[in-house]
């Protein structure tokens, strides 16, 4: 096994008189770059919503938040500031994140909303991007903390009142948002803490002491006391030395918007997990194309032509057909109260926010198909190129809106009838593996809609 003081993500060590690392060549610092490219994405959407906390053992979460994480390049990035005296207060604008204490007694107030957090040595909280705030040390000495943040790889750090320590190799960001977690603990030598995989790479802080992190691969990255780390997938850290403090920034899985959690199916549905914000999204946009029923009774003799459940105008299956037919809502949901699409597109402003669609134009890529369309059919609604199987040969309709038959969904599976021709689902009905699963929720979860045995 092969060991490194550093990675490829540490350009220099976290501070002025911190040990110099020894170099040592380990084959992570050659797959790192790609590890963060090709699996930061993927281990988004595997993360199920009830994941437990990231704190292991005698961990603990001592600070937390749901964080709307931009999409693009980003970077953890370690700050060091001083809390000056009341009398040499400026407003500052925080970073999305966290800080720690490290000496002194650092009062924090928003210049917004007037509320304020004092923290004395030791303590954290969670800060949102962009939020005005004053900072300063109470007592008569200034006070010292850190920063520990997700900025974006362009972002220059370069203010008079800081002191950059760390900048990690830039990834991927989600564009939703997210659980964050900063987790601490206090290590005897030789004992560990493990961390569990995160939807991004993880900030790994050494406070004080020594420790080494292994990684998946079986490598090992020792830190020196001020030295800081991000590295993809499970973590185990071991205290080296005389012990160590550990502080780490774990991000869990997505959070969607309750209005956007409440759009799921209730009864009779066997969802084990909640959707995230692009299941969520595409789950919406199929109620929003779905045509509500329609019963043709030309003669009024309150009785309409058979429908495709078999029952004389009604949608309700008969007892033979209740008994072996996939169980299933009895209608689409009901729009949500307070839900806002100001596009028009089939997708909630607060999903288009998460997702970074324009919330003002039904169709941000100029592909001709909306938003929604796109988000439920899988493909990528920033791409012109990337559009439908089922609108490539459409023709636009009225102001360019794609043609009607696009977005059809006869059997209100959440997954327009264009799309069950091209996957291979039956358009009249709604769980065509009988799996007790919609065939659009298999479709936008990643599982066969083909094969009973795959489902959500």
């Amino acid at each position: 096994m092969s060991r490194q003081r550093g990675s490829s993500d540490r350009s220099a060590p976290i501070r002025t008189g911190a040990r110099n690392t020894r170099t040592r060549t380990i084959m992570a610092s050659a797959c790192l770059t790609v590890l963060l490219a090709a699996s930061t994405a993927a281990r988004a959407f595997l993360q199920s919503p009830d994941e437990p906390s990231p704190a292991t053992g005698t961990a603990q979460v001592v600070a937390q938040g749901v964080m709307p994480i931009d999409a693009g390049d980003l970077v953890w990035q370690i700050v060091e500031r001083t809390g000056p005296l009341p009398a040499n207060a400026a407003t500052l604008t925080s970073d999305l994140g966290f800080l720690i204490v490290e000496s002194g007694v650092l009062l924090v107030e928003d210049r917004t909303s007037g509320v304020q957090v004092r923290l004395p040595a030791g303590e954290a909280m969670a800060t949102d991007a962009r939020d005005e705030q004053i900072r300063i040390g109470l007592g008569a000495d200034a006070a010292i903390y850190r920063e520990l943040t997700l900025v974006g790889a362009a972002t220059a750090s370069g203010a008079e009142d800081e002191n950059l320590l760390f900048r990690s190799d830039p990834f991927t960001g989600p564009g939703a948002r997210h659980d964050v977690d900063l987790v601490q603990d206090t290590l005897a030598a030789g004992t560990q803490m493990a961390i569990p995989a995160g939807a991004l790479p993880t900030l790994v802080l050494v406070r004080t002491g020594a420790a080494d992190i292994a990684m998946e691969s079986g490598d090992i990255i020792s830190l020196g006391a001020g030295e800081a780390v991000s590295l993809p997938g499970s973590l185990q850290v071991t205290a080296a030395g005389e012990g160590a403090d550990i502080a780490a920034v774990s991000v869990g899985p997505s959070v969607p918007p309750l209005a956007q959690a409440a759009a799921t199916p209730a009864a009779g549905r066997q969802i084990s997990e909640a959707l995230d914000a692009t299941a969520t999204a595409a789950a919406q946009t199929a109620q929003h194309s779905t045509p509500a029923p329609v019963t043709d009774d030309q003669d009024a003799d309150g009785s309409g032509p058979p429908t495709s459940e078999g029952v004389q105008g009604t949608n309700t299956p008969s007892p033979e057909e209740q008994a072996s037919e996939p169980v299933v809502d009895a209608e689409a949901p009901a729009e949500i109260a307070g839900s806002v699409d100001s596009d028009g597109d089939g997708l909630d402003d607060a999903v288009e926010s998460a997702l970074g669609t324009d919330q003002l134009v039904w169709d941000t890529d100029g592909d001709g198909v909306s938003d929604g369309e796109e988000v439920a059919a899988g493909t990528d609604p920033f791409d012109p190129a990337s559009v439908p199987a089922s609108a490539q040969d459409a023709a636009p309709g009225p102001e360019g809106v794609a043609a009607e038959t696009s977005s059809l969904d006869s059997d209100a599976d959440r997954l327009a009838d264009a799309d069950e021709a091209a996957v291979g689902t039956d358009p009249t009905n709604p769980d065509t593996d009988g799996d007790g699963y919609y065939d659009g929720d298999e479709v936008n979860l990643g599982t066969d809609p083909l094969d009973p045995a795959s489902h959500p």
